[in-house]
């Protein structure tokens, strides 16, 4: 038999119920999208001096890639919130000639980063559009980038021009 002194901490039952209702009705009313964006985009913050993100995006669809990076470009560019714009400034998108079979290999810097700002693709799609566009957005990123995403805070160690 199980003591309660063994396990002092007991969560109600009404919080697991309530947890498990708000993922019901997310699914109901729609939510998916951005749940499914937010899982295959999760969240980024570049709090070092910097951020570096490598994507590998379908060789067919880098046209599509980059129309979706001038659209978080513009949008970026058109927000009232003068974070959004900070970030806008110091963020760069490259093309490497590094081939991978099926493959463009992208390079985004954020050099220096902005402190505390959310840098999730989705996240800022969705701050800057409406749902339904923002969502569309994303949908042709996460379709362009199937060869692989990963990102890395960079800490500056030495800046050689000072």
């Amino acid at each position: 038999m199980r003591s309660r002194e063994k396990n002092p901490v007991r969560r109600p039952a009404w919080l697991g119920l309530t947890i498990m209702l708000a993922v019901v009705l997310g699914a109901v009313i729609g939510l998916p999208g951005l749940a499914h964006a937010q899982q295959q985009n999760p969240e980024r913050w570049y709090n070092e001096d910097g951020g570096f993100v490598q994507l590998a995006v379908q060789s067919s669809m880098t046209t599509a890639f980059e129309a979706v990076m001038e659209a978080l470009k513009a949008g970026l560019q058109n927000s009232d919130d003068p974070v959004r714009k900070q970030q806008l400034q110091n963020w760069k998108l490259y093309k490497t000639d590094n081939q991978v079979p099926g493959h463009v290999l992208y390079i985004m810097i954020i050099e220096p980063s902005v402190k505390d700002a959310d840098y999730t693709i989705s996240t800022i799609l969705t701050d800057v559009y409406p749902y339904e566009e923002a969502l569309s957005l994303y949908d042709t990123f996460n379709k362009a980038v199937t060869g692989g995403f990963s990102s890395n805070n960079l800490e500056l160690v030495n800046d050689f021009g000072r």
